[in-house]
């Protein structure tokens, strides 16, 4: 697949959205790209970083993210500091990050039909093809906090290490998609995104893609691990999984550990 360049995704951008492209072949992740560019810079838009490579890319809870070179697209996006409020809405803005996602994806690769996992990942065919991590960078003093979205994505990757082998999968072996074209579509739809996100329009298309709904789920939040069947979604990207004895538990962040695809 052709290298990430920075001109030719903002060539490709050009008149719709304002946002600074930063490209490099290889990086720890991203994520470290952009805290060390907030670190030396003070406030202004928004600022996307790619990398063809991530030596140490990570996902929840700090997890190795497999990034190997010319068959992903890894990148993070730094926005513009926002209030502690609106960064509590951080759960709708993961939702409406994975259907953004499915939707330009399916774009470029209309042979997928794509699902979501709550809260932050993509599949397709059972197996994670994209994951989404959304960090936030404090700024002592006052009220507000950058964010930093993270996505990786498993584009024509055929070959997994041992320990994800038969989770993981990539959208496709056809290799002819263009990177850099694909990176500013993703760009442009997730910046919209970032602008209506709160009013919680994606969760319906959300709902119909978390297949997770109407399945018995074990679900860890902390120590504790809620099993039953997941209900639904609420309106600010919580599961709401019901137990055996049918009492309702809204879950606002952990990982679905298992799930019962009978």
């Amino acid at each position: 697949m052709n290298k990430f360049d920075a001109s030719t995704i903002e060539q490709f951008i050009a008149g719709r959205s304002a946002v600074q492209v930063e490209t490099v072949e290889e990086t720890s992740s991203t994520q470290h790209l952009a805290k060390e560019y907030l670190a030396h810079h003070s406030d202004g838009g928004p600022v996307a970083f790619f990398a063809d490579r991530q030596t140490a890319g990570y996902g929840q809870h700090g997890r190795h993210y497999y990034s190997p070179k010319q068959t992903g697209l890894y990148m993070s996006i730094l926005l513009p500091a926002q209030s502690m409020m609106q960064f509590r809405k951080s759960g709708l803005m993961t939702t409406a990050t994975a259907v953004v996602l499915c939707q330009v994806l399916e774009r470029f690769f209309p042979d997928s039909e794509l699902t979501v996992k709550w809260v932050n990942d993509v599949y397709k065919d059972r197996a994670k093809i994209a994951g989404i991590l959304t960090e936030a960078v404090y700024q002592l003093g006052n009220d507000k906090a950058n964010l930093i979205m993270g996505i990786g994505i498993n584009l024509t990757t055929q070959v997994f290490p041992d320990e994800i082998k038969g989770k993981a999968g990539a959208l496709s072996a056809d290799s002819r998609v263009d990177r850099n074209q694909l990176a500013a579509e993703l760009l442009v739809a997730l910046l919209e995104m970032v602008e209506n996100y709160e009013g919680g329009s994606y969760l319906d298309e959300y709902r119909r893609r978390c297949f997770l709904l109407g399945r018995f789920v074990s679900v860890r939040t902390g120590q504790e691990m809620i099993e039953g069947t997941a209900v639904d979604i609420t309106k600010a990207g919580a599961l709401v999984v019901e137990d055996g004895e049918h009492h309702r538990h809204v879950i606002r962040s952990g990982e679905v550990e298992k799930v019962n695809y009978k």
